[in-house]
């Protein structure tokens, strides 16, 4: 068959009491930065409320540039000579023209400012940090162009105190004017903090909200960057506190708990989480919405049908939870067959083999994943319901050509109609054509 991102280091300490820097001090800002950035390019999702790996990707990508300018100009021969003349000006670190270093993170001018100031935040103090910042703020300009201005300074300040960090920029990420890089970066930063001290970062994460922090608000009823650290925070209270993650969760709408927990699972790495999360999620979501946070972790995994069962077994999934998940993953494994090639028969006889181990209603999910799977992908009708009809002709059950036309497939029209002719129940035969178009 044919192949089918105001205030000083005192008042930091104010708030927030003595916190020990969770990020090592070693490191150079820079290459701190290029890996979280990193980190989240390759931590990747998040559903919904976040933005696209292309967008991180492209955001990164324009940070690593700025840095790498910055560190490594290549000027001419005549303003090498200029600049040796005027090294001994330069060391003594006068206050920086912020106009032009702003322009010459546009690439306009030899961009000596912006290396003076890079060469410079190298071993600048938290305080002095601030300071920056505070003038920095006090300047005549757009708010973008002073962010633009301000992060400069978060690597270095992540690295040097994160619960500054988070103080000084929490507003411009939840403001949106922060980038997905720079919003995982304080994400990152405040889970690190979460890991070694919970009990503080939960205290930090209430006085944020109770102060108003995360008013403002997306579409869907949430601030994304609450929802980034809540995710954190909730991630280690369920294996140290589980109570104290339950009521996080309890605080937010059915909506925001969901995308948090949905964010939870992301990553090999943490299968002995699985449990914890999959119980927080049935105490806390209704049945509908706990399956589909199930799924959506399923699917991810859904190119090893052994790692999806394995998953299935670790989070203890009932009868109609596995259902479910094995539905979806057999849809998603499907349509990611068919972004490259067409869907064979030992590729469905492998998918129904799996399904079948896990009570599956094997033809009804055949028909369903086959039907979504032809839609814009490299697989035509003809292909999918040749391999529907070799399925209908061992068994004469016509579930599976039922539930193929009540897909995708309903929109091939006449081709459609053809394949409904074969249902035997007049009633279900006249439901199915009724939905064809």
């Amino acid at each position: 068959m044919k192949s089918i991102h105001h205030s000083a280091e005192q008042k930091a300490v104010g708030l927030f009491g003595r916190v020990v820097p969770v990020i090592g001090r070693g490191s150079e800002a820079v290459v701190f930065m290029l890996s979280v950035a990193a980190a989240v390019i390759g931590g990747g999702w998040l559903f919904t409320q976040r933005q696209t790996i292309a967008a991180i990707e492209k955001e990164t990508s324009s940070l690593e540039q700025q840095i790498a300018t910055a560190r490594f100009p290549s000027p001419d021969r005549s303003v090498v000579a200029e600049q040796k003349t005027t090294a001994d000006a330069e060391s003594k670190d006068g206050d920086f023209d912020w106009k032009l270093v702003l322009s010459q993170l546009s690439d306009q001018g030899d961009r000596r400012e912006l290396t003076r100031l890079y060469n410079r935040l190298k071993g600048m103090t938290v305080r002095e940090i601030a300071a920056a910042l505070d003038e920095i703020g006090r300047l005549e300009m757009d708010p973008h162009s002073i962010y633009q201005l301000e992060r400069i300074f978060l690597p270095s300040l992540l690295e040097k105190d994160p619960v500054a960090a988070l103080a000084r920029f929490l507003k411009s990420a939840n403001s949106g004017l922060a980038g997905p890089a720079e919003c995982g970066a304080l994400a990152k930063a405040f889970g690190t903090w979460a890991q070694k001290d919970s009990g503080n970062a939960n205290a930090w994460m209430d006085r944020a909200i109770s102060s108003g922090t995360f008013e403002n608000k997306s579409l869907v009823g949430a601030s994304p960057m609450r929802i980034q650290l809540e995710e954190q925070l909730v991630r280690v209270l369920s294996r140290s506190d589980p109570a104290a993650a339950k009521l996080r969760l309890a605080g937010l709408t059915e909506d925001a708990a969901f995308s948090v927990l949905l964010r939870t699972f992301a990553g090999d790495d943490r299968k002995d989480e699985d449990a914890a999360i999959a119980k927080l999620t049935r105490d806390t979501l209704s049945a509908s919405r706990s399956v589909e946070v199930f799924s959506n972790e399923a699917s991810r995994l859904s190119k090893n049908y052994a790692e999806v069962t394995a998953y299935l077994d670790r989070i203890n999934a009932g009868p109609a939870e596995r259902e479910t998940c094995v539905e979806t993953v057999a849809g998603t494994r499907m349509r990611g067959i068919t972004y490259d090639r067409s869907v064979t028969l030992e590729d469905v006889d492998a998918m129904r083999e799996w399904a079948g181990t896990n009570h599956a209603d094997i033809d009804r999910v055949t028909g369903k994943s086959l039907g979504n799977a032809i839609n814009g992908n490299r697989m035509s009708f003809d292909e999918a319901s040749a391999i529907v009809l070799h399925y209908y002709e061992a068994s004469g059950d016509d579930t599976i050509i039922r539930s193929f036309l009540a897909s995708d497939a309903r929109g091939f029209g006449d081709q459609a109609r053809a394949l409904a002719g074969k249902i035997a129940d007049p009633d279900q035969r006249a439901e199915i054509l009724d939905r064809i178009w």
